[in-house]
């Protein structure tokens, strides 16, 4: 199967039963037009021997520089474009994997289409009939008069902050959407498909300071140039270059206000008695564990209970491997590790993990459930408040690079947005009366 968009193909192939190929592939008119601006780059950057510095012809920089030149590219591409395409031309065609999709090969030359190729472990189909009709008892709230009154006492607040907000221009903490292309010296777009999409949590640490410069005071709508060092680095750091890119700002998802209607859009509230309820689930707490939480666990639990399947142990092993490293990131790590049976809780939770979040990635691609900006907007303004945080179960891709928060490519956030969307979609027909 091929799906093509203009310079970028997208092909899948079935190899075993357990792997696919999937395979990104770039015109090679597009592949010489940013060989060429990447070569140019580097006159102005290298000074070989017997050149004055800016003096040395192309071609001898295409023909020297070879193996660095194609090194570049590879990664550049890799990071500015390729991984957006996949994860979209994935959802399109509603592949549903149990790991992520891992890069085996890059096949780039001048001259020449290239070709990304990943493999992908898909899930096996799940058989999904009548799960709106299973029998579910959401569990009950706590009916202290006091979780009403944390509830109001939170809202009231929420709307004092409401008040005095900026929404339409970039502050520290804020989520931007913004698209990016490659200019050429005069100004005019390098290839009408070097565009691509991404989100940033604008930091406000002191090492998120260069990438916070570039989108700081930046208004929803605006257009304007960089050649930040930092956007250089992010996409490739294997030459150095100046690269000229246009961003354009998509969205912003303003920091200080907890947007009730976003709020209300996402969890399809309509009075404020729903919206005091759905706060309530993140107040009333048993055992540590909100109400929400334990509805979530409870309705999952119910639905994969009813759907059986197996995950391959070496996937269990992986994703295991990404708790501890998570785990060890805590103080309590050492604690943890020492208890009796802590390979074994790893072990059942990291299955966990990825039965959940197979099974609703196929119950998104069954009921056709579709993303619009709305729904990232609603999901992503449940990231602002340590509260609404725990009504989130899929939670958004973590965009730090070295403790530095750095671009999102858009399609990742999508992915869990959709996965997020899914399983409130599935509480809705689950809880209904």
């Amino acid at each position: 199967m091929s799906i093509s968009e203009k310079s970028f193909q997208f092909k899948i192939e079935s190899t075993t039963a357990t792997t696919l190929v999937a395979t990104v592939i770039v015109s090679a008119n597009l592949i010489d037009t940013i060989y060429d601006l990447a070569t140019k780059e580097q006159v102005h950057n290298v000074t070989p021997q017997g050149f004055r510095k800016g003096n040395a012809p192309c071609c001898y920089i295409a023909e020297n520089l070879k193996q660095d030149l194609q090194d570049h590219l590879k990664e550049f591409l890799f990071n500015f474009k390729i991984i957006n395409f996949l994860y979209e031309e994935l959802i399109e065609n509603k592949i549903s994997f149990s790991e992520d999709p891992v890069l085996t090969n890059i096949k780039l030359h001048k001259g020449q289409e290239a070709e990304y190729v990943f493999h992908v472990k898909p899930s096996r189909t799940i058989a999904l009939q009548g799960w709106k009709r299973f029998p579910f008892q959401t569990p009950k709230r706590k009916n202290y008069k006091d979780l009403d009154k944390q509830v109001k006492i939170f809202l009231k607040e929420e709307l004092c902050l409401t008040e005095n907000c900026v929404l339409d221009t970039v502050q520290e903490g804020d989520w931007v959407n913004f698209e990016i292309a490659i200019l050429k010296d005069d100004g005019s777009p390098l290839h009408p498909d070097l565009v691509s999409e991404f989100w940033i949590k604008v930091g406000n640490e002191e090492i998120d300071l260069p990438f916070t410069q570039i989108f700081l005071n930046k208004k929803i709508g605006q257009n304007f140039c960089s050649q930040a060092e930092m956007l250089q680095n992010f996409f490739s750091a294997t030459l150095d270059t100046n690269y000229k890119f246009q961003i354009k700002i998509n969205d912003i998802v303003n920091n200080l206000e907890l947007s009730l209607e976003d709020f209300k859009r996402h969890f399809r509230i309509k009075t404020n008695k729903e919206l005091h309820n759905k706060l309530i689930e993140v107040f009333s707490q048993r055992n540590d564990q909100t109400q929400r939480r334990e509805t979530v666990e409870e309705a999952l639990k119910l639905l994969l209970s009813k759907h059986p399947f197996e995950i391959p142990s070496e996937i269990v092993k992986k994703q295991g491997n990404i708790i501890v490293e998570n785990i060890k990131k805590t103080p309590d790590f050492n604690v943890y590790k020492t208890q009796k049976g802590f390979e074994k809780q790893i072990e059942k939770l990291a299955e966990k993990q990825i039965k959940q979040t197979v099974f609703i990635d196929q119950l998104a691609f069954h009921e056709n459930i579709k993303l619009t900006q709305t729904d990232i907007r609603g999901y992503l303004n449940l990231t602002k408040r340590i509260k609404t945080k725990e009504l989130i179960h899929f939670s958004p891709p973590d965009g730090a690079i070295n403790y530095q928060e750095s671009p999102i490519p858009s399609a990742i956030i999508k992915q869990s947005c959709l996965r997020e969307k899914t399983l409130n979609h599935a509480l809705y027909h689950l809880t209904r009366k």
